[in-house]
């Protein structure tokens, strides 16, 4: 089911439930940057059979508003603590990838009603460094440069005689990030792959977000004392592992998994993200361990 709330800090917070609403602690499972709720459903759906799912886009983002403008991960920590008081949820576990791992951690901060967080490669809590547009456009025409033959070029003739320039769309540079970075294994099946880019175009505050990943100091996550299990790809070429380590060693109860798997953890090895959530979320114990 989908759902839109206005939520106290006056935005309007789209958001999708799955599964039973008794069927144990609720999970409020968290997109990262660059995509919507709608990229979180396959887990999301294999947790439903279990277990409450809440799945909101947050501010900004895929079908939420955008009303006010903020460089402060505590304002998406704000809105989801306001939607989960709404929807009368005494206690949940937290799951986010990505940036949505980092507003996670800052809920379980702020919000006594968190019991337990999931982190799936996580923005460290000393943040990143992402690429920005130009330098996205820039890497396009680097690895455009190797495949460009005499065949290729005649195909921009008409332009060259034009004078015009072709430009390289918001969709391109999306699908350029997604396909290099993202999709490790290969592209899903077209329908699936146009509908989460469209899902993907709808982010309207790209650059704030950057902004709050680049500056992401502990302001605080590092005394969160409840039980937090990470998740991070060896293979992730968007946020390094070395951060996660980081991570386990400042977090007073964190557990870190290392897998064979990119930054899309969940695409990358669905079975083995979801056996080693239910895991957790069973209170069983994981050791930390390296591939």
């Amino acid at each position: 089911m989908e759902y839109k709330m206005k939520v106290k800090t006056g935005e309007e917070i789209f958001y999708r439930e799955l599964g039973q609403e008794h069927g144990g602690r609720p999970i409020l499972l968290i997109h990262g940057n660059e995509s919507s709720s709608y990229h979180m459903l396959p887990l999301g759906e294999a947790l439903a059979e279990k277990y409450r799912v809440i799945m909101p886009d947050m501010r900004g983002f895929g079908n939420s508003s955008y009303r006010h403008h903020s460089r402060k991960l505590e304002d998406y920590a704000l809105d989801l603590r306001s939607l989960i008081h709404s929807l009368k949820i005494s206690e949940l576990i937290v799951i986010g990838w990505s940036f949505g791992g980092a507003v996670a951690l800052k809920l379980a901060e702020i919000s006594h009603r968190v019991r337990g967080a999931v982190l799936l490669a996580p923005v460290s809590l000393n943040g990143a460094l992402l690429k920005t547009s130009s330098q996205v456009r820039e890497q396009m025409a680097q690895v455009n440069q190797a495949m460009i033959t005499p065949d290729y070029l005649k195909l921009f003739e008409p332009f060259t005689k034009l004078s015009v320039t072709p430009l390289v769309s918001p969709r391109m540079q999306k699908e350029f990030l997604w396909n290099m970075y993202m999709y490790r294994k290969g592209r899903p099946e077209k329908e699936l792959y146009d509908r989460r880019m469209d899902e993907t175009l709808k982010q309207v505050n790209e650059r704030d977000v950057l902004s709050i990943i680049r500056h992401l100091r502990p302001q605080g996550q590092e005394k969160v004392a409840i039980p937090v299990l990470i998740l991070h790809g060896i293979k992730d070429q968007v946020l390094p592992v070395q951060g996660s380590m980081v991570m386990k060693e400042i977090l007073p109860r964190a557990q870190l998994i290392l897998m064979d798997a990119g930054h899309y953890v969940s695409e990358d090895q669905p079975e083995e993200t979801l056996q080693h959530i239910e895991t957790f979320l069973e209170g069983g114990s994981h050791e930390s361990r390296n591939l």
